[in-house]
């Protein structure tokens, strides 16, 4: 869009051209898959300003707070006047662009504007509860998702949310370009998971967090990141609230400034502990889920 703030990167701008190539040959729901990192929300902004400037009613879907944030801000990079539909945020009628949040949406999918294109962040949630209902709300409206993960925990695909598939470049694929850093991966011994029974592909949660809650792993990752890191910018992942708020403990035990966020707490300090880490002015964020994507 003119005025924009942002320009997309050559693979970003082959896509947009495919997802709508699709929805002009006739697809209504296309899926696109790309790495984290690769830049879906830039993407998604952008088809957004194309579809507001033609006339059309936008929703952009997520479901955590924080996502919520980013697609607001890379709107107003683009120059995308646009409201929210999410609890505690303005909401003005008559917008072409509107941020929701997948909860606070299908709560009140019969005093909202009919949208002509709903865009889903994170689409592998697209299969059940919100998601859905907010898909069945508008089987008129056209749906694009995104994720870089096209299935569900189970394994099985999301062929009956979505009809087409656009696959963009792969993670070792975004690194030879430069758009991805590259790693090294070092991997200790880590958690016995022998006898840990698997839900819907996944570990029992709280089988797998008495495994992994224990001073011998937690006194492992502290030992490698001061080896390996220190005083770099760290994300932990824990197996459950009591986990991350022991891991968070035990580093700053060992002098590193780590704190625990979860969705349980009050959002104004999430969202304090998060803006000190993009500063830098802590050492790591230890979490379950909340900042995985």
């Amino acid at each position: 869009p003119s005025g924009s703030m942002i320009s997309l990167r050559p693979y970003q701008a082959d896509l947009v051209s495919q997802l709508s190539a699709s929805m002009r040959a006739g697809r209504r729901c296309p899926l696109l898959v790309l790495p984290t990192g690769g830049g879906k929300t830039v993407m998604f902004c952008h088809m957004a300003a194309a579809a507001a400037a033609k006339g059309q009613t936008v929703f952009l879907l997520a479901h955590r707070d924080e996502l919520l944030g980013q697609i607001s801000t890379t709107l107003e990079a683009f120059g995308v006047a646009h409201s929210f539909i999410s609890a505690g945020r303005p909401f003005r009628y008559g917008a072409r662009v509107y941020v929701c949040s997948v909860m606070t949406l299908a709560k009140r999918t019969g005093k909202v504007p009919t949208p002509h294109l709903i865009i889903m962040d994170e689409a592998h949630h697209a299969v059940a509860g919100s998601w859905r209902k907010v898909a069945d709300a508008w089987p008129m409206a056209r749906r694009v998702g995104g994720t870089a993960t096209p299935e569900r925990l189970d394994g099985t695909g999301l062929g009956d949310v979505f009809d087409d598939l656009v696959l963009g470049p792969t993670v070792a694929e975004l690194i030879d370009m430069g758009f991805l850093s590259s790693f090294r991966l070092f991997a200790p011994p880590g958690v016995d998971t022998a006898g840990i029974r698997t839900v819907a592909g996944d570990f029992n949660r709280g089988q797998l967090s008495r495994a992994a809650d224990t001073p011998s792993v937690t006194g492992d990752a502290v030992a490698h990141y001061r080896r390996l890191a220190p005083g770099r910018l760290a994300v932990v992942f824990c197996c459950s609230v009591a986990h991350a708020e022991h891991v968070a403990e035990e580093f700053r035990k060992s002098g590193f400034e780590f704190y625990s966020i979860d969705g349980t707490m009050d959002p104004g300090l999430r969202a304090q502990l998060i803006g000190k880490f993009r500063r830098r002015e802590i050492d790591g964020l230890v979490s379950v889920d909340l900042i995985s994507e």
